[in-house]
């Protein structure tokens, strides 16, 4: 297995570890049952993520769950979500109100949670139109994946404002090492469907990759929810296909260069509400390259630059609402007092009105006036509208990564980001944003016991101060396979465009109405206030990390004790009726996490995983609860995996999911959720085709859904079945 590093810069970096243990760990100071020839030293476990850098996880400075090709395969996963319900202190759950997957770490509001960034081979999939990931449609199959390093804690010193919390980092494998040609085809009772293809072409400078995936699920089943808007349920199907073309290119001795195109389709149905069509398409389209430049065997240059569009198209049906609705003056009174339109628009007397002020008592004089009769406002429209929004980003980021001395290295850089969105309904025309970021990170071995790290990232945007991100970290090391780690963490995550600029109402394309004081555009509108405060966080974090083996046996373990300060918290509710996005919110996290992964044999592994936090929130407004800031949260999470080997090579994994209190912090109404996930699979071969069968069920064990406002699946039990095939 490799990680994107290059060839000869990991040469020269594992050199360089091998010569620091050598140099500084002598026979007598290792433990009794270690020594510099154990297997357990020739393959210490590496992570690239934490700090830009290959490093041994006994240095690292920070807590780093890593999910590799063979134990994403074991689980049989075939979405990046699933596989984070095995990592301590993620929260996962279907998301309701737009037929989506919520994921966050430690806690967030149930849709559109933030704070987490998510790399692709270094590439950012957040959305910035929207302010999301597509945890759904992402463009990467799990056949593709090597690994996935999640770095949990704040990490914006290596990766900006989106790392404010944690940073998913999705590794693909090199082209070379990815298995051949192959057909994955799987099927299931919930209208799942899955299918994966992938060809290899090499020469010998290059190496290429293509991949085609198609996948459909009917999700949670059609909801009949009456807070959607679906007397006879809604439609939740989910279906996306995307091809992606990966190459690695030798260009001489010291040069090399990865690449990357994709291109995505996506639709979903999301709940009708006061609509009788709502269905999301997406198109996704980007191209990236990495170019690795070798000046020694200890330094290296890395040029990364991506480019990506996409398209998000909505096109929505209302058959007969209300023609008062769309009335400029009761759209003009939301303006300046919401409340006051609302209840006018209800049919209520407007109590909230500031009859003081002229411009108020103008427009309710003349909208009491022109509805004397309420038939003349509950006239009906009807009409075609379309929400969406076009998106481009350019991004470019040169690092360099210099072994100063064996025993310290620097890694420093810059990049350049451009955001545009174009949208008339979310921001009535266009908006951008340029980014500019400097980053450095210095990792130093001081002996042979302490490892010191240090890293900065200055960042500025347009019409905001520069932020500014800092960890420091200290390793103790027991031996190079067992530490104690010190880390403290402050950073920053600047408003988002929604959040900050949004203009969102909606508005006809063609409608028609026998009222004489309609208009095409609705009355209730989302408007930015466009001077928030970037978002802060402090974070101090204890761990112990180890690694031990004898006699057939291996066991790895981590443990971090943390306390986390988030000010500035800025809470939008994502929909034209939440009037502003609400600043100056506190939320405090504190708890423990753990991980073990014990194998007893090479036939048997047990991963056991976990989270225990408590969470408190303090909102600046009376408008928002505590629940709303961190709604997708429980104290209590518990993960545990058995994978067996079996005779006859039949492999299996069972994991049971327990999450406790689930549902908010304030206590009032939470959920306990228990789900058991089994895997079975066993080489076959079909002919001279050599592959594999499978068989995944998914059973729930409680009936109660993730998240207060959440829906659960109507099949208490789903099963898939596929084959899989190498040519």
């Amino acid at each position: 297995m490799k990680l994107k590093l290059s060839a000869g810069l990991r040469a020269g970096l594992l050199s360089a570890v091998a010569s620091v243990t050598a140099q500084t760990w002598a026979v007598s100071d290792l433990p009794d049952d270690l020594s510099l020839a154990d297997p357990l030293l020739s393959d210490v476990p590496h992570v690239l993520s934490a700090v830009r850098l290959h490093q041994p996880t006994a240095e690292v400075p920070a807590s780093v769950t890593v999910l590799d090709s063979d134990f994403i395969r074991a689980t049989g996963a075939k979405n990046i979500s699933d596989l984070l319900r095995y990592v301590p202190g993620m929260q996962v759950a279907p998301e309701l109100y737009d037929n989506s997957e919520s994921v966050a770490y430690h806690g967030g509001p149930s849709i559109f949670p933030k704070s987490m960034q998510v790399l692709i081979d270094g590439r950012s999939v957040y959305r910035s139109g929207l302010a999301a990931v597509g945890w759904e449609k992402l463009p990467v199959a799990i056949e593709e994946i090597q690994r996935i390093e999640v770095v949990r804690g704040p990490n914006s010193t290596s990766y900006g404002t989106n790392a404010y919390q944690a940073v998913v980092n999705i590794i693909t494998h090199h082209p070379s090492d990815s298995g051949g040609d192959s057909l994955t085809v799987e099927g299931g009772n919930n209208s799942e469907g899955y299918v994966y293809a992938q060809k290899i072409f090499t020469t010998e400078k290059h190496q290429w990759r293509l991949n085609a995936n198609y996948r459909h699920s009917d999700n949670m089943q059609d909801s009949t929810d009456p807070r959607l808007g679906c007397s006879d349920g809604c439609p939740d199907t989910r279906e996306s296909a995307f091809i992606t073309l990966r190459g690695h290119h030798d260009l001489g001795a010291n040069d090399e260069m990865d690449s990357a195109f994709v291109i995505m389709t996506a639709e979903r149905d999301v709940p009708l509400y006061e609509f009788s069509e709502n269905r999301v398409s997406d198109l996704h389209m980007e191209t990236g390259t990495r170019y690795y430049r070798q000046l020694n065997s200890n330094h290296e240059l890395k040029v990364s630059a991506y480019a990506l569009m996409y398209e998000r198209y909505q096109p929505q049906s209302v058959d007969s609402a209300y023609a008062g609705y769309f009335d400029p003056d009761l759209g003009a009174l939301y303006r300046l007092n919401p409340e006051a339109a609302r209840q006018f628009a209800r049919g209520e007397v407007p109590a909230a009105a500031d009859m003081s002020d002229p411009q108020q008592a103008s427009l309710i004089g003349t909208l009491v006036s022109r509805y004397a009769d309420p038939a003349d406002f509950i006239m009906p429209i009807r009409g075609e509208l379309t929400s969406g929004s076009t998106e481009y980003r350019a991004d470019l980021e040169v690092q360099d990564t210099l072994a100063l001395r064996p025993d310290l290295t620097m890694i420093a850089g810059f990049g350049y980001r451009y955001d545009r969105v174009e949208s008339e309904n979310y921001y009535n025309g266009m908006i951008d944003d340029h980014k500019l970021r400097l980053f450095g990170n210095l990792n130093w071995h001081i002996n042979q016991r302490w490892v010191a790290h240090s890293g900065l990232m200055l960042e500025k945007e347009d019409g905001d101060d520069y932020t500014l991100s800092a960890r420091a970290a200290l390793n103790y090391l027991i031996s190079p396979l067992e530490s104690l780690r010190l880390v403290y963490s402050q950073a920053a995550r600047t408003p988002d465009f929604l959040e900050e600029n949004a203009d969102w109402t909606y508005r006809f394309r063609t409608y028609e109405t026998e009222s004489p004081y309609a208009s095409d555009e609705f009355y209730a509108s989302l408007q930015g206030p466009g001077d928030l405060e970037p978002q802060r966080i402090e974070s101090y974090e204890i761990g112990y990390y180890g690694r031990s083996g004898q006699q057939g046996t291996l066991a790895e373990w981590d443990l971090r004790l943390f306390y986390e300060e988030l000010t500035e918290v800025v809470y939008l509710y994502p929909s034209v009726w939440a009037e502003q996005a609400h600043c100056g919110n506190r939320i405090n996290f504190s708890g423990a996490e753990w991980q073990l992964s014990l194998s007893p044999s090479s036939a048997t592994t047990m991963r056991l995983s976990g989270a225990l936090i408590n969470a408190s929130a303090d909102p600046s407004d009376p408008r928002v609860s505590d629940d709303d800031l961190v709604e997708l949260y429980s104290p209590f999470t518990q993960t545990l995996a058995w994978l067996q080997q079996w005779p006859a090579s039949v492999h299996s994994t069972a994991s049971l999911f327990l999450i406790s209190d689930a549902g908010g912090v304030s206590g009032d109404d939470t959920r306990d959720v228990q789900r058991l996930d089994l895997h079975l699979y066993q080489p076959v071969s079909l002919g001279s085709l050599p592959g594999q069968w499978n068989i995944r069920v998914q059973h729930d064990f409680s009936d109660d859904t993730y998240t207060p406002r959440g829906s659960r699946y109507d099949s208490d039990t789903r099963y898939q079945a596929g084959i899989r095939l190498q040519f």
